[in-house]
């Protein structure tokens, strides 16, 4: 008898407490409407005042979703992830179905002009919050490639600010221009975009999502006096960062040597020879700011002269922040414009 009783006792306080966990929080279902700028077939996205060239972009394969609800005391959690029923399902990342894209017209007007095609991603997902909760803010980043070191969250355990301040690893060269967020300071009406208003057991939220690459379109002309004896035939853009980039704070990005630079190369060797006097070649990179100008490290040769031979020599470029938004990442343009014969000098134009 006494073993029977020890275990209805303890059956007891284990139903007491699942049910004390139920009055603390209860399941949210959110109609998530994620949109992406698109153009032609595929999307395509470019930053604010980029007239820039025709791109057709893959669709993202992966998101990173972050809901985050904010307690009466003003404290923030990141809420696990359930389905329909409650149940926990592993991690804040999902894999996109490709199925699930849907065109359409965007018809917010900031920062996009009204009538703008977009892809948008529709899907239902569920949320264990604090019963109490009526605010939440919706983080969400997507990637073609499954990005590299992502900072760690734990639901019920990360905070808001943790979330904000992620960082991660960018898996490969192509990759970069296919990665997306919600950057954390953007605002509408005075409020982050990504703002859930909960009144009910469901809610709805449209977020557009936009670069976390900036778009640095580099153009070139030798003057016709030089052409004789000057012909660009390899351009190398250095100082790339590839880690510790911020996902939701691209704008925000600063430069250590620990950050293990990597190059973009354009290589005009065998192309046309009017491309080695009047070219362009647009490449995206994590931007980051030295003062408040952006820095461009360019390596170029001229007349096929040996790579090897010149590589700590280039050409230093630092572009003032275009457009002056502190949210969206920028379109850089560099025009290279020779009137000079091509010095190998360490030059800042």
């Amino acid at each position: 008898m006494l073993v029977l009783g020890t275990i209805f006792i303890i059956g007891c306080q284990s139903e007491d407490h699942d049910i004390r966990l139920e009055k603390e929080h209860r399941i949210l279902q959110l109609d998530l409407s994620l949109a992406l700028q698109s153009d032609g077939d595929m999307p395509e996205t470019r930053a604010p005042g980029d007239p820039g060239t025709y791109e057709k972009f893959v669709f993202p394969e992966h998101a990173y979703i972050y809901l985050v609800a904010e307690k009466n005391d003003g404290t923030t959690t990141v809420c696990k992830r359930t389905n329909e029923e409650g149940d926990e399902q592993a991690g804040l990342q999902i894999t996109l179905e490709e199925t699930n894209w849907r065109k359409t017209i965007h018809t917010l007007t900031v920062p996009q002009t009204v009538g703008d095609s977009v892809y948008v991603y529709l899907d239902k997902l569920y949320f264990k919050i604090p019963s109490a909760t009526t605010v939440a803010r919706l983080y969400v980043a997507m990637s073609k490639q499954q990005l590299n070191n992502l900072s760690s969250i734990t639901a019920e355990t990360s905070t808001e600010g943790n979330v904000q301040s992620m960082t991660f690893d960018i898996p490969s060269s192509d990759a970069i221009q296919h990665i997306y967020s919600s950057p954390y300071n953007y605002k509408i009406d005075n409020r982050y975009y990504g703002t859930v208003t909960i009144s009910s057991e469901s809610a709805r939220l449209s977020l557009m999502l936009y670069h976390v690459a900036a778009k640095v379109d580099m153009m070139w002309n030798v003057d016709k006096t030089l052409q004789a004896t000057n012909r660009i035939t390899y351009i190398q853009a250095r100082k790339l960062k590839k880690k510790n980039c911020l996902l939701f704070k691209p704008t925000e990005n600063t430069w250590t040597d620990a950050d293990d630079a990597s190059n973009y190369t354009f290589d005009l060797m065998d192309a046309d020879v009017s491309r080695q006097w009047y070219g362009r070649q647009y490449y995206y990179t994590i931007p980051y700011q030295i003062g408040n100008k952006y820095p461009i490290y360019l390596h170029i040769l001229k007349n096929g002269d040996n790579k090897d031979t010149y590589v700590n020599d280039g050409y230093n470029l630092t572009i003032k922040r275009t457009p002056t938004s502190a949210v969206f990442v920028p379109w850089l343009r560099g025009d290279l414009i020779f009137t000079n014969a091509i010095d190998y000098g360490n030059v800042e134009k």
